[in-house]
């Protein structure tokens, strides 16, 4: 869970506090279930779908571009040695070797 903090004028903090208290509910429930029904309202927006799919286009396209700049500074993945090194012993909470 994420922690926000938002800045309200004076009037509006205490519109808010009052429709809590007459609601039986915290400021921040009224809060979360206002964002809730935004979120909702967006989502069924028209046009919204066709900008978010412009937005991924234009990530896949930076994407692409970072890509191709870290294969042309490394080279390309298939350049790489087949093999792995082995990954080094731990020694937190493991036994020792005899030589240690």
């Amino acid at each position: 869970m994420k922690t926000m903090a938002i800045r309200l004028e004076d009037d509006t903090s205490a519109q808010l506090t009052v429709l809590a208290q007459l609601e039986g509910t915290s400021v921040a429930d009224l809060i979360r279930q206002a964002i809730e029904r935004l979120i909702a309202d967006k989502r069924s927006e028209t046009g919204l779908a066709g900008r978010a799919q412009a937005v991924l286009a234009d990530i896949d396209r930076e994407a692409l571009a970072r890509k191709a700049a870290i294969e042309t500074l490394f080279g390309s993945p298939q350049a790489a040695p087949e093999e792995a090194p082995a990954p080094s012993p731990s020694r937190r909470g493991g036994k020792r070797s005899p030589s240690d």
